[in-house]
């Protein structure tokens, strides 16, 4: 096949619209990856600690209430031992999120 010469009334503006993207200048997206890396980081970081806390406080009462469990099976107290736990979780919980808030707080009064 060989190529078919056309001139530009046939292809319309494309031959304009070529030199105009040639001419146009390269956009820097740098500034938006460092950006978006960065909020990303912190977002990450922010996840991971409301995480970790989740996990302490799930942790922390299922051992407790598996614990009363565990001591009204072998002792034969039968809700006792169990409600004992719960609130023993209870408090356990109860302290995380106090330590969580006054540690959230300190930080929130150190930023100027």
């Amino acid at each position: 096949m060989q190529p078919v010469a056309c001139d530009e009334r046939e292809m319309g503006s494309f031959p304009r619209t070529l030199n105009i993207i040639k001419e146009m200048p390269m956009l820097d997206n740098d500034d938006k990856k460092d950006k978006f890396a960065d909020q990303f980081g912190r977002s990450t970081r922010a996840v991971s600690d409301y995480l970790g806390i989740g996990l302490q406080i799930a942790v922390s009462f299922a051992f407790f209430v598996f614990l009363g469990y565990w001591g009204d099976s072998k002792l034969g107290t039968s809700p006792l031992l169990l409600l004992a736990g719960v609130l023993v979780g209870m408090f356990g919980m109860g302290l995380v999120l106090y330590n969580t808030v006054k540690k959230a707080n300190r930080k929130s009064d150190a930023k100027p």
